[in-house]
């Protein structure tokens, strides 16, 4: 199977999801607008997640076979999800089965302190245990330069995920160089600005 990891880096790139079997989104899903189509939905629900915007309902995307896995200590709040997205099935929610504050050490990131990963990669584990042999690619997330860019904004400059996204570009620029996971470009990365985009 082919499966799409939609990030949430603000993009206006449209790409061709129809090849994919499986497409998983995260959080907000930023760019459910780009991507109209949810199959499995990470949501980490956390009482922040209802304040903040979303294009989720503007997307007029139908939710109702999408599989939503929630993190076990946020599981309370899929009442207060459906409320918000009353297209959602009740059902097709289940608790994440990893651990929602892992550290970087679990990808061998060498930085000990603000080293809990991100959702992205979170979510990437996820599926590279859970679809062990399929093809998993990656859009609309910074890889290349992605410590340099995610520590400085806002979302990530002085919390946990600070040093984590160090340790992040280096376990997926080694996946893809190692031919385990795909990488679909926005051309706006650090590295690919200086002419090196990834394949």
């Amino acid at each position: 199977m082919n499966i799409l990891l939609v990030g949430n880096k603000p993009s206006n790139m449209k790409i061709d999801y129809s090849k994919y079997d499986i497409i998983c989104q995260i959080n907000r899903m930023n760019n459910i607008v780009n991507v109209p189509k949810v199959d499995i939905w990470y949501c980490d629900c956390h009482h922040l997640f209802f304040e903040l915007p979303s294009d989720i309902t503007k997307s007029n995307c139908d939710l109702s076979n999408t599989k939503i896995i929630i993190p076990r200590e946020h599981i309370i709040n899929a009442i207060r999800l459906k409320n918000k997205y009353p297209n959602i099935n009740l059902k097709n929610i289940s608790s994440f089965p990893f651990n929602n504050k892992e550290s970087s050490k679990k990808i061998d990131g060498k930085h000990r302190i603000k080293n809990i990963l991100t959702s992205d990669i979170i979510v990437l584990l996820y599926l590279l245990e859970t679809y062990p042999n399929d093809t998993i690619t990656l859009a609309y997330l910074d890889v290349y330069g992605r410590g340099d860019i995610l520590s400085q904004q806002d979302t990530h400059k002085r919390t946990w995920h600070e040093n984590a996204v160090y340790d992040e570009e280096n376990y997926l620029i080694n996946l893809i160089e190692n031919g385990r996971i795909k990488y679909i470009s926005d051309n706006s990365t650090i590295e690919e600005k200086f002419g090196k985009i990834a394949k």
